[in-house]
Parts: structure tokens; sequence; C-alpha cells
């Protein structure tokens, strides 16, 4: 299944913000492989540089909460300044119980246990999809 936007022919894109190199390569061509367009970072500095140059194309989100250099409490919370509309799907290694107690009460769109299988990150990305990023069979 391809998804696209309809009305204007466009793949929605997701932003991967991860330190793990092959996760990030691997979530990436998953990700492409179903009709999505991808952009990358690794840590909350080189995102928090990017998302107000590219945030309004952004369609969603995937923000894992273990950066080396910023918590990914934090850089939830900045992203949601800059845009409060963005989808965020949460991922972590970490229990996911403890993950929904650090964010409760917060409007996230997701989380998404580490590792992950394709089905997995397919279905947090799709639920995720603001309803004008419609899913369609090309």
């Amino acid at each position: 299944m391809i998804l696209y936007h309809e009305k204007i022919g466009v793949r929605p894109t997701v932003l991967i913000v991860d330190d793990e190199h092959a996760l990030c390569v691997a979530t990436q061509m998953i990700l492409e492989r179903h009709g999505f367009a991808v952009r990358m970072t690794h840590d909350g500095a080189s995102t928090l540089q990017i998302f107000p140059q590219i945030g309004d194309t952004v369609a969603v989100v995937l923000l894992d909460i273990g950066l080396p250099d910023m918590n990914g409490i934090v850089l939830f919370h900045e992203l949601r300044r800059m845009r409060p509309e963005v989808p965020i799907v949460l991922c972590s290694g970490d229990d996911p119980a403890w993950l929904e107690l650090q964010f409760e009460g917060v409007n996230h769109s997701g989380i998404l246990p580490k590792p992950y299988r394709s089905r997995g990150l397919l279905a947090a990305i799709r639920a995720a999809l603001p309803m004008d990023h419609s899913s369609t069979s090309v």
C-alpha cells in the first residue's frame, strides 16, 4: 500500500529523530518502500536547528526519547512549541508503561517500543497521520 496526499499527489514526510544510525537507515528503507518521504536527524540539537525550516512539510515525527544530547521529553515539548499540531510518535527501548507515565497528560500520537518490526512501525505512522493524508493503493 502506497500512501500519498490525494489532493496534490505528495508523499507524506516522516522526520526520524534517532541516534542509532543502522535503525534510521532500516526505518527509512521501510517507510520509503511504503510511499513515505523521509528526513532524518540524529540528535536534539540538529532537530531543533532543522525543524523550523522543514517543520511545515513534516506529516509525522518519529522521536526516540533516548537521545544522547537532549532529553526526549524536552525535545518533544520544543517541537510542540514550534508546531503544536504535528503528530509525534514516541519510540524507546524503555518499558512502554514507564514511557506512558513520563508523557501522561501529554498529547502524543502513540508509543512505538523498540525494537520494532515493519508492521508495528507502519501501523504507528499510519495511525498518527493527519486525516488529509489518505491511504490509497497505487
